[in-house]
């Protein structure tokens, strides 16, 4: 994470596969901060860099 801050990326997506759990982090000053996460069943909505909409249960498919 530290390198992605230092290259000022807004947000970053970790896909656990051992869940599946999504966690989305946005960049605040220079820490990432957690803006939202999903487990299989819940979907994660997320509208910037680009709208998305993802049950991590459809990544295990």
């Amino acid at each position: 994470m530290h390198y992605y801050a230092e290259a000022r990326v807004p947000h970053y997506l970790i896909v656990d596969p051992q869940g599946p759990v999504l966690e989305l982090y946005r960049l605040e000053g220079d820490k990432y901060v957690a803006e939202a996460s999903a487990a299989p069943g819940e979907r994660l909505l997320f509208t910037t860099p680009f709208v998305a909409e993802l049950d991590p249960a459809s990544l295990a498919q």
